[in-house]
């Protein structure tokens, strides 16, 4: 039996491919590969959390789903016995795992251990961002997750892809098993994440994959005038609060609203437009860049290095100039058109909801790929 794990990384699609697996798991299962979905909880967390005992406080978005962080542990393992269950009852030629949080995973051999004693091959599936792309995706995200401005990273101490994890998987599983993606749209196959996903599925198994929804975006950032203004509300935001539901709830509905807005969807998105800030990133990750270049990304476009900036400026006129960028963004015109998405005349509709709990009997989609 094959597992082929999408193991991440983070900030490359893996919220578009999960979705994609949610939506799409009966087609995917009736071609012969079994897509794994937890019975309940997210599935980004399902078999990842287990092995993640050091995080002892929940962010906003799982304090959501759990009350604190060994009952998501807990349910993480419970999730490890579905998956077993279901694999050694179907036992389906081809497995389909995806966690972007298996990336960052402290110990990855842990998580290779629990799959061998599962599946007889193990096949990795890696996206990769460009660093510039993944630091100003990262700060929006940490925006929307309640960091304040004094504790958002910068530029200088950025810290890009982990090749030291990489190189454990690698070393465990061998160069022939692992495909690594550089997440660039010129890159991809048809130049979308879902499209080049089912091509690598495809040339894994030998077998075409097709899937019928069609590509939707997931978790997208705000528009950037939209992110300065909740980076202000961010200071009176207890990010690792508790008894707190209603209001995340609040903010993941006010969130939503912002990005469905058609009166905010001309403006710009968060870019790092800092010549010498963009350039020290590429400069610090430059030999994780090279390592990825050479080892993985053959064939592929590259990604891109940079040569040291003629200055480096230290933390304090960094993080002046991350704070410049990011209000550059909350003009008066931009202003009002947020607050009057923020501070509507009459009560927002509720957004329709998103797929959430897979079915409690997706086991039978398994059945009928066999």
């Amino acid at each position: 039996m094959h597992a082929i794990v999408h193991i991440g990384a983070p900030k490359a699609g893996s919220s578009a491919i999960q979705g994609t697996i949610h939506r799409d798991r009966a087609a995917i299962a009736r071609q012969g590969i079994y897509p794994f979905l937890p019975s309940t909880g997210p599935l980004d967390r399902a078999l990842s959390a287990r092995f993640r005992p050091d995080q002892t406080r929940l962010k906003p978005n799982m304090r959501m789903k759990f009350d604190d962080a060994a009952s998501m542990q807990d349910w993480s393992r419970r999730c490890w016995e579905e998956l077993e269950a279901a694999v050694r009852a179907e036992r389906p030629d081809y497995t389909l795992l995806s966690s972007e949080h298996f990336f960052n995973l402290p110990r990855p051999g842990e998580l290779l251990d629990a799959l061998g004693a599962l599946f007889s091959k193990i096949t990795l599936l890696v996206y990769v961002r460009d660093p510039v792309a993944h630091y100003v995706s990262q700060t929006d995200q940490q925006i929307r997750g309640g960091v304040r401005l004094r504790d958002l990273g910068t530029p200088a101490g950025f810290a890009y892809y982990g090749a030291a994890r990489l190189e454990t998987y690698l070393a465990a599983v061998g160069r022939e098993n692992m495909v690594v993606r550089n997440f660039d749209r010129a890159n991809l196959e048809g130049g979308d994440v879902i499209a080049d996903l089912f091509a690598q599925i495809a040339r894994i198994t030998g077998r075409r994959v097709d899937w019928t929804a069609p590509p939707r975006r997931a978790n997208e950032s705000l528009c950037g005038a939209a992110s300065a203004w909740v980076l202000g509300t961010n200071e009176t935001f207890e990010r690792f609060g508790s008894g707190d539901k209603a209001v995340i709830a609040r903010r993941g509905e006010l969130f939503q609203r912002l990005r469905d807005a058609e009166a905010l969807a001309g403006l710009p998105k968060l870019q790092l437009t800092d010549p010498e800030l963009a350039a020290l990133i590429r400069h610090n990750a430059r030999e994780k860049i090279d390592w990825l270049n050479a080892t993985f990304l053959e064939g592929q476009i590259p990604l891109e290095t940079a040569a040291a900036p003629a200055h480096v400026p230290d933390d304090a006129e960094i993080r002046a100039r991350l704070r410049d960028w990011i209000l550059g963004y909350l003009t008066p015109g931009n202003l009002g058109l947020v607050m009057r998405e923020v501070v509507p005349l009459s009560a927002p509709e509720p957004a329709p909801k998103k797929p959430g709990k897979a079915p409690k009997r997706h086991r039978a989609a398994a059945k009928g790929a066999r």
